[in-house]
């Protein structure tokens, strides 16, 4: 998967936020056309900054999974969503097709996929390691919640 630079993911985030450059220069106390030589690689954005506008990303991936689960899966319970999925982490990817995603969910006890939303339309994707790329569906959640349940027993028996 492609690394982004941080200029690329300035605008990445902006967007992924629904932000102008006007609106985020606001909400970072900066010029309009600070963000915009941010984001061409023009100027450098402080670390302090671009630790900012991470977490303003990482608040509306923490929302927009929990609202993705709950429409794929009512059911699930909220310690057994805790249990499956760690907390996204604030990265910009692509799958082996070029689509963009934010944010990476790691699933503890399931190595083969990774969650990712994507950038265009915020829906949720399992894209597995070799890069492919899989819309997230009440069957794929279910089967990762067995791969888990199944890994977990195993680690049970190791123990004992």
């Amino acid at each position: 998967m492609r690394q982004f630079a941080e200029h690329e993911q300035v605008r990445i985030y902006r967007k992924y936020l629904g932000l102008s450059q006007s609106e985020l220069a606001g909400q970072m106390g900066t010029l309009p056309n600070t963000v915009a030589r941010w984001e061409s690689g023009e100027w450098t954005i402080t670390q302090r900054v671009l630790c900012h506008i991470r977490k303003l990303v990482e608040l509306r991936l923490k929302d927009q999974m929990h609202k993705a689960f709950a429409e794929i899966m009512p059911e699930l319970p909220i310690s057994e969503f805790t249990r499956l999925f760690g907390i996204p982490t604030v990265e910009s990817t692509e799958d082996n097709t070029g689509r963009l995603y934010m944010g990476i969910i790691f699933i503890d006890g399931c190595r083969a996929y990774t969650l990712h939303f994507s950038a265009e339309d915020g829906s949720l994707w399992a894209i597995g390691r070799g890069g492919s790329a899989r819309r997230m569906d009440e069957a794929l959640l279910r089967k990762i919640r067995e791969t888990v349940t199944m890994a977990a027993m195993q680690r049970a028996e190791k123990k004992q």
